[in-house]
């Protein structure tokens, strides 16, 4: 696997382990001593504060035996403190030169912690330095470093991780990269979708709508039946915007029975109408279990004798099978459309605008697609 350079002097992990350790030992001194000292400024910073309120009260008040208690609680915690308790009994004067020592006293702490701070960070400049000479002069230190980082890697989990997440990354890369590509096939093939005709497509709402919804829909088709209440809500609230035209998709490897239910609807429609139609398709839905599950023996008259159609002359339409040819070619314009399964819908706009929809997508969905093509003129 490459790795990418790293820019300016070599990190730390490439010097050999020895240099590598006394370089770390001492800028962890460093660090311990710029702690400790940081911690002793504080102390001594709050014990002036605290020792001059403590002053200020009871040079105000007179309460001397308040100050020595003070001090001698100070004492247990300040060896230097201790040693100016007495001159600070004296009086203002004696107070004053006593916070002025340890204004001193702080100041010195002070400048040996950055003295001291100086000091560790030069000796590791200078470490640093020598070992990026032995790197350059001596190949083969660094090919032996560069493998103990890897090993280090391995043994740690940390090379799997990140070989894992690249993995990750490339297949979800991958993957939005073919659903681009499936969006950009749909909508150039939906394109390609018939037209609405009038005389030979079964619709629903105003004819004479701008935004026209086609639907591929299967009759044993789950989906489509979940998806047929949702368009019946689209088309009951468009207040005449929208017009639905169904069209067959049979799904024959997995529901045999759909195109003899898609051919016994176009019967419906020869004996009774667009009207006669939609009649069936909404029986069906409501009667029938859905993948395969129908019993077309009983169903099928109960519809016909449900809806109002000549039960003799439908079932003998149905038995003649000619309406298979109708099916055939639904079927063939569903898959040129780009149609991979059911439903599968086509929103068309008033200027031949074309928005796939796969699936039995939601009302908020569907809606939202339509308000689009309604908005183009």
């Amino acid at each position: 696997m490459d790795y990418p350079a790293v820019r300016g002097r070599r990190p730390y992990a490439l010097v050999g382990q020895e240099k590598l350790a006394t370089i770390l030992a001492d800028l962890e001194e460093a660090k311990r001593v710029n702690s400790e000292m940081q911690g002793l400024f504080d102390t001594m910073a709050r014990r002036s504060q605290s020792l001059g309120a403590e002053i200020e009260r009871c040079n105000a008040r007179g309460e001397v035996s308040a100050m020595e208690a003070r001090v001698a609680a100070l004492e247990s915690e300040t060896d230097g403190l201790a040693a100016r308790r007495d001159r600070l009994m004296r009086g203002g004067a004696a107070r004053a030169r006593a916070r002025a020592a340890v204004a001193e006293e702080r100041t010195r702490i002070a400048r040996e912690l950055h003295d001291e701070i100086a000091h560790a960070m030069s000796v590791i400049a200078v470490q640093a330095d020598a070992a990026e000479g032995a790197l350059a002069r001596d190949p083969a230190l660094v090919e032996r470093a560069k493998e103990a980082v890897i090993k280090e890697l391995q043994e740690s989990g940390a090379l799997d991780r990140a070989v894992d997440a690249g993995v990750e990354r490339y297949v979800a890369r991958q993957r939005a990269e073919a659903e681009e590509r499936r969006r950009k096939e749909d909508q150039a093939r939906a394109g390609t979708v018939r037209p609405f005709t009038p005389g030979r497509d079964h619709v629903r709402g105003n004819p004479q709508a701008e935004v026209t919804l086609i639907e591929y829909s299967d009759f044993e088709c789950p989906f489509c039946k979940r998806f047929h209440s949702t368009l019946q809500k689209v088309i009951k609230e468009s207040k005449g915007q929208v017009k639905w035209v169904f069209r067959h998709f049979p799904i024959d490897q997995l529901h045999s029975k759909a195109r003899k239910e898609a051919a016994a609807s176009e019967c419906a429609a020869a004996l009774g109408g667009n009207a006669a139609f939609w009649k069936f398709a909404d029986r069906f839905y409501e009667l029938t279990p859905s993948n395969n599950g129908t019993d077309l023996e009983t169903v099928l008259p109960r519809i016909a004798r449900d809806i109002g159609l000549d039960q003799a002359r439908f079932a003998s339409c149905v038995a003649s099978g000619k309406y298979a040819r109708r099916v055939e070619e639904d079927y063939q314009d569903a898959v040129a459309s780009g149609g991979r399964g059911t439903p599968w819908s086509i929103i068309v706009s008033k200027d031949g605008k074309t928005y796939p929809l796969s699936g039995a997508q939601p009302y908020p969905t569907v809606r939202q697609l339509i308000e689009l093509a309604r908005r183009r003129k």
